[in-house]
Formats: C-alpha cells, sequence, structure tokens
C-alpha cells in the first residue's frame, strides 16, 4: 500500500503566503497517520488554524498557497501549489472531514433548532440526546427547542462538538474545542474526544493553545511558531497545570463611589419559563475589577449583554455613575454607549467582515483629524500585543486570537468608564493572555477603569479581581 494513503493528512512542503510575499506557513512537512489524536500547539498567528483551514482546502482571503502538497484523508487537496476543484474540495468536506472553527457559533444555521442541528449529522447509531448529556447540555425538548441564538457560547461550542463528533467521515478537526469553557467542562469534553475517537476509529485533529488539555487529549503534540513546526513528538509525562498566568493582582487601586449598580435586573430567554436571574443585585466601584464566574449556560454572558443595552431586562435598574441606563443601547446617549463597553466572547460576529481592521477601531475614537486617529489605531494595537501594521487588514486575515485582541482594542477606543469583558483570554495563548492581564490591570490603576470580567479560568479571575461573584448568588 502506498505510504500516503495510510495517513490521514499528509503535507508536504506547504507555503501559505500573505500581501507582499509574506509567509504565513513556510515549508510545513506534516504527517499524521489514521487512528488517535494530534495536538497542534502554538501562540495565536502561528500558523495553527492557517494550516488546518489548508488541509480542507481554504485559505482566509489576502492569503494563497504558493507552493506545496497536501493530501487529506486519501483525496488530494493541493498538488503543485495548486488547489484542487472546488467541487473536489466540497465533497471531501462532506464525505470525509468535518471541521470546527474557533467561532463555532457561525457555522450553526440560526433558523434551526439544537435537536435539528444535532439530527441533521448525526448518524443512526448516535442519539442526540446522549451525545448531548455527554458533553453536559441538558436534554429535555425546552432546551432541544432552542435555537443558537438562545445559547450561551459555551453551550453553542458543545452543540457544534457534537455535530462534529456525531457526522461520518473519518477525519475532525477541532479549532480550540474547549475555549470558553469551565475547567470542569473542558476536561469533560476533551475526554469526551478521545472516547469518540477511540470508539470511532475516527482520527482527530485538536488546534489549542491549551498545553493541559493537549497533554491530556493527545498521542502527539505538533508546535508551532512563526508559520514553521518547531516542534513534534508524544506529550510529557508530567502535564503543567491549567491556565499558566501571571498573577499581577498585588497592585492595587483605591476604588471609589458606585461606578454601576445592579438592582432587582430580572432576565428571561423568549420562550423559556423560569428565569435567568430574577432578581440580580450587583455593585461594582469606581476602579474595582469584579469578577463573575459560574458554569456555562447560566446566564453570564447574557447578563454582560444587558449591562450594555442588548438584552433588555424584564425588571430591575442599572445605573452608572448615579444615573439610571435605558434598557435598550439606541435609547442611551452616545456618552452612556461609549462609557460601558463589551469585549465579547465570540468577536467574530462583532467585526464587520468587510471594513479593515483600523477603521473598526477608528469608529470608537473621538473626532479628530485623520492622522491621530492613524496613530492612536497603531498604539492601541501595540497596547494588545498586535503588530500595528495588521491595522489595513480585514478580520478574515486574522487568527482567532488576534481578532479578540482587535475587540479589546477596539473597546478601549472609546475610553470607557466601565469594560466588560466577557471571557477575552479563553482564545489566547499564556503569553498574549498575561499581556491582556497586565493592560486591564493598568487601566484600572492608572485610568480608574472599571472590569466586570466573565471568566472561568481562576488564574485570569486571580490576576484581575479583588472579588469574585458567583452567577448563582446574583
Amino acid at each position: 500500500m502506498n505510504p500516503a494513503a495510510m495517513n490521514a493528512l499528509d503535507i508536504t512542503g506547504l507555503m501559505v503566503t500573505g500581501p507582499g510575499g509574506h509567509r504565513i506557513l513556510d515549508d510545513v512537512d506534516l504527517r499524521i497517520t489514521a487512528g488517535g489524536v494530534t495536538a497542534v500547539t502554538g501562540p495565536s498567528g502561528s500558523g495553527k488554524t492557517t494550516l488546518a483551514l489548508a488541509a480542507v482546502g481554504h485559505v482566509r482571503p489576502g492569503l494563497a498557497i504558493s507552493a506545496g502538497r497536501i493530501r487529506t484523508a486519501g483525496s488530494d487537496v493541493v498538488v503543485d501549489g495548486t488547489r484542487s476543484s472546488e467541487s473536489a474540495v466540497r465533497r471531501l468536506r462532506r464525505d470525509h472531514v468535518t471541521y470546527v472553527g474557533q467561532d463555532p457559533g457561525t457555522a450553526l444555521t440560526p433558523s434551526m433548532r439544537v435537536g435539528e442541528l444535532i439530527s441533521e449529522l448525526a448518524r443512526d447509531d448516535h442519539d442526540p440526546r446522549t451525545l448531548l448529556q455527554t458533553v453536559g447540555l441538558p436534554t429535555d425538548e425546552e432546551f432541544l427547542s432552542r435555537r443558537p441564538r438562545h445559547l450561551s457560547g459555551g453551550q453553542r461550542r458543545r452543540v457544534a462538538l457534537v455535530r462534529a463528533l456525531a457526522a461520518g467521515g473519518g477525519l475532525v478537526m477541532l479549532d480550540e474545542p474547549t475555549a470558553g469553557l469551565d475547567a470542569a467542562t473542558a476536561r469533560d469534553v476533551a475526554d469526551l474526544i478521545s472516547r469518540l475517537v477511540a470508539a470511532t476509529g475516527k482520527t482527530a485533529i485538536v488546534i489549542t493553545h491549551d498545553l493541559p488539555i493537549a497533554y491530556r487529549i493527545s498521542d502527539r503534540i505538533v508546535e508551532m511558531a512563526d508559520g514553521r513546526i518547531v516542534a513534534d513528538g508524544p506529550p510529557p509525562a508530567a502535564p503543567v497545570p491549567r491556565g499558566s498566568t501571571t498573577a499581577i493582582r498585588g497592585e492595587h487601586v483605591s476604588v471609589g463611589d458606585a461606578r454601576l449598580t445592579v438592582d432587582g435586573l430580572r432576565l428571561t430567554y423568549p420562550g423559556r419559563r423560569d428565569p435567568i436571574c430574577s432578581a440580580a443585585s450587583l455593585r461594582i466601584a469606581a476602579g474595582e475589577a469584579v469578577g463573575l464566574s459560574g458554569d456555562s449556560g447560566t446566564g453570564k454572558s447574557t447578563l454582560a449583554r444587558a449591562l450594555v443595552g442588548l438584552h433588555p431586562p424584564d425588571a430591575g435598574r442599572i445605573v452608572l455613575d448615579g444615573t439610571e441606563l435605558a434598557d435598550r443601547v439606541r435609547r442611551r446617549t452616545r456618552a452612556q454607549a461609549r462609557a460601558v463597553c463589551l469585549i465579547p466572547q465570540d468577536p467574530a460576529s462583532t467585526l464587520n467582515p468587510a471594513v479593515s481592521v483600523g477603521t473598526s477601531i477608528a469608529r470608537f475614537l473621538p473626532r479628530t483629524s485623520a492622522g491621530r486617529r492613524r496613530d492612536r489605531v497603531r498604539d492601541l494595537l501595540a497596547d494588545v500585543g498586535l503588530d500595528p501594521d495588521l491595522a489595513r487588514r480585514r478580520p478574515g486575515r486574522l487568527s482567532g486570537g488576534q481578532r479578540q485582541r482587535v475587540a479589546i482594542a477596539r473597546a478601549l477606543a472609546a475610553d470607557p468608564r466601565l469594560l466588560i469583558c466577557d471571557e477575552v483570554t479563553a482564545s489566547l495563548d499564556p503569553a498574549s493572555t498575561d499581556r491582556i492581564i497586565e493592560l486591564l490591570t493598568r487601566l484600572r490603576i492608572d485610568h480608574g477603569v472599571s472590569s466586570l470580567i466573565v471568566a472561568h479560568d481562576a488564574h485570569v479571575l486571580d490576576a484581575l479581581c479583588s472579588r469574585t461573584v458567583q452567577m448563582s448568588d446574583l
């Protein structure tokens, strides 16, 4: 038998270039045999997602495959730098490969209900309810009848994961499958992937910056940096603890009067009898960072959206610096809308794909000369650890971690008094996480910016927050 036919993925000399001939992937060779789990790790922007997308015949706008060969699940995808026909690539994705991206909610048909989304792809031997239960999701009729917009970010991710694992085809590619999940759920999802791969004989390629998850789940770890594979081998015997961020909580700023007061807030989902919260109350002082934790699906993101006027409450008051805010953002003044900014956990859904990064950020800046706005955009990108030259790119040409940092820079452009950060480090590698923690801490200390930090990662909460409240206690 031809050795290449035994491989789930066979990549030789792959070169992907961007504008000006910049090498995004530089002469990559990778062979993955059928069966088992291979983890691809590395910092944001190292080429992990570009590699995975190329394996299924796709490149982001502005990039091009300029050399190499890719053979996936026994089918030629790229030969001598030339991609196979669109029909051949579609056939490969339909019959042999399932890909779940970093923003899985965008792949769920908005008009379909959860039960339909699972049943659509599940093989006859996979019961949708059993699959949902395995990833810690409800199985009652009310949940099965929900549409994606009524799910939390973590729930959308798990529904997309169940779809991928339940579908036919021998190769599953998962891009950051545990991002935004609490530690216990992340471990359960990782174990589920391992079990289903073992039971079905599938091959899984898991892209992740979470090394403990990579160590837990994989038979082999491929490490990338600057578009190259720099290490390849089995996971170490002694895994590191999850969430290796550097705590800098010791720097404090004196807190003042109440910046945010939430009183008696009642939030519901359309069509659900039980409220998300019936009388939530919360106080955040000026210059204070408060953590908000809780299991996936308990309503943390919905509360965050309510505070910025995107999910009107049924009852209760939201008060900012002594002034009660309208329940909808369109009813708030421009100054009030700029004062409370949300950094979402799924930035792809809020960044206009047709607009450059620089333009997206500049729209939030105060009115001033074009030159000053351009300089401020570059400064903001540098603050979040991005190359200022990325201002010219569109979101589709950025990695998931880069898009997340652009969303942070855009929120900072409004010069807010209250930042609501919804899992903002979930898609970042440890070094980038540390940089964002330092930035948010500096804003709090130097400028008195208050923060509500929605997160599962205890290390991030400890590093940033003076106290943490549980969603169930509000």
